[in-house]
């Protein structure tokens, strides 16, 4: 399965640091899991989170590895 655009998009926000470009690529019924099980709903909520994160540690870098896509509509 391909991200195409919207995949490059996101992750261009994520090395740029930019919550906002990055909310508009996340859809609105995502959802985010942590290491710790948590979990936070909405593209906005996800948006929200990383944003705060970004302004508590300028200039960290991200490594993501996602463990897995589940479609959640046909």
């Amino acid at each position: 399965m391909s991200l195409g655009q919207s995949g490059k998009d996101c992750y261009d926000a994520i090395v740029k640091m930019d919550a906002k470009a990055l909310g508009a690529t996340l859809a609105p019924a995502m959802e985010y899991i942590d290491e710790s099980r948590q979990k936070v709903e909405g593209g906005k909520a996800v948006a929200d989170m990383l944003a705060g994160f970004f302004k508590a540690n300028p200039g960290v870098k991200l490594q993501i590895n996602p463990d897995g896509i589940r479609v959640v509509a046909p």
